[in-house]
């Protein structure tokens, strides 16, 4: 990786170089307890139910905590902010080893899933701020790729370290690694603050960019596809004897990895629609592809395109809303965006459960690939509204000048 830019516009600075370490000692700890905390919680007594609702209050915490953590970091400083809700993860992360009551459980899940959704939210926001503008989709895509890593690996670690050396072991690692992060915050070199700490009273653009909603919607259907493959895919695959469906999850870390940095430049030098057209049609086609499968390879292909619109279209997405913001909403702008991830995550899961039991898995992963096609409708809106307010900007500026 260069550290030099083009046109003298520096990426790799020190303090991205920080960020960027900083979010994957976090996002280490973070993915080594997501598959081990339902485990740990059935070993000390409670129900696969009960797991359940132990995973799923983790995202109802994200969710409605999600705007708060971008307004409160749009108006006091985002490192400060980022400090203090690390060390609520990592507290939230030790508190399992130290809990064996469902109700314990549940509060530090609830901590951990409103702490989680403000730290994913301000490191974006951090990030957005340091990077150059003309080089946001690159710096953002890199610090994708982190979190691709750390979904391929934590949480086969996490496993093994807590079967080796028991739960309460790995949740102190997991905690460790998040420490280190908050250290490494402190070490940081930021801005104090962004200048509207002073202003008081909440409005609802303070909360959610309502000018943002359709890419937020763009992205929902990213999310939405991704849940529904990562829950039933292994599913179909039994149904229809596939062997070696876990490649699917090794071919697709590779596309997200391998097509990051170059979407990320395209995106920086040609602008988001350049991006968007052939993300959703890629996302569209592997959820067909998948529908149709009866072997593996075209479950691989579809993997890999799957992995390239994903990866590349939220990237691409979340580098947009950052440049739409502005420097003084750039916590309200990621937390929009992830708003829409959740929701579509959430909806996938709903909608994956309900027409698989109805009209079976084919039809299911089919209707989800349609859905994804009506990214397009939103792409042809969303330019629509931007040449209607160009139209507006113009006029005001001629009748000024007159």
């Amino acid at each position: 990786m260069a550290s030099g830019g083009r046109g003298g516009e520096r990426l790799f600075s020190p303090r991205f170089v920080s960020l960027f370490l900083i979010h994957m000692l976090l996002s280490g700890g973070f993915y080594m307890t997501m598959p081990t905390l339902p485990k740990y919680a059935v070993s000390i007594g409670m129900t696969l139910t009960e797991a359940g609702v132990l995973t799923g209050i983790f995202s109802i915490a994200a969710i409605f905590s999600r705007p708060f953590a971008g307004l409160v970091a749009d108006r006091h400083s985002k490192k400060w902010v980022l400090f203090w809700i690390t060390v609520g993860m990592m507290a939230s992360t030790v508190g399992y080893s130290i809990t064996s009551s469902r109700a314990g459980l549940y509060a530090w899940r609830i901590i951990h899933g409103a702490t989680f959704a403000g730290s994913s939210t301000i490191q974006l926001a951090l990030a957005a701020g340091v990077v150059p503008e003309k080089r946001r989709g690159e710096g953002l895509g890199y610090m994708g790729m982190v979190q691709v890593l750390a979904m391929s690996f934590a949480p086969s670690l996490g496993l093994w370290f807590s079967e080796r050396f028991g739960y309460p072991a790995m949740f102190w690692l997991a905690a460790g690694l998040i420490g280190c992060a908050a250290a490494g915050l402190l070490l940081l070199r930021f801005d104090a603050a962004p200048g509207r700490a002073a202003r008081r009273g909440v409005r609802l653009r303070d909360l959610f960019a309502v000018e943002l909603t359709l890419f937020a919607l763009m992205g929902s259907l990213f999310s939405m596809s991704n849940g529904i493959t990562t829950s039933y895919l292994s599913m179909l695959a039994d149904e229809r004897a596939i062997a070696g469906v876990g490649l699917f999850f090794t071919v697709s870390s590779v596309a997200v990895l391998v097509s990051k940095p170059f979407s990320g430049r395209l995106m920086d030098r040609r602008g988001i629609w350049m991006i968007m057209a052939p993300c959703l049609a890629f996302g569209a086609a592997a959820m067909f592809l998948i529908a149709g499968a009866r072997g593996l390879w075209p479950l691989l292909l579809a993997a890999a395109l799957k992995g390239v619109a994903q990866s590349s279209g939220q990237s691409a997405l979340q580098a947009e809303c950052a440049n739409r913001s502005g420097a003084l909403r750039t916590g309200v702008a990621m937390s929009t965006c992830y708003l829409g991830n959740d929701l579509g995550q959430g909806l996938g899961n709903a909608l994956g459960g309900a027409l698989s039991a109805r009209l079976g898995y084919a039809a299911m992963f089919a209707i989800v690939g349609a859905t994804v096609l009506t990214g397009y409708i939103m792409m042809a809106a969303q330019r629509s509204l931007d040449r209607a307010r160009a139209a507006r900007a113009m006029t005001k500026g001629e009748r000024e000048h007159a």
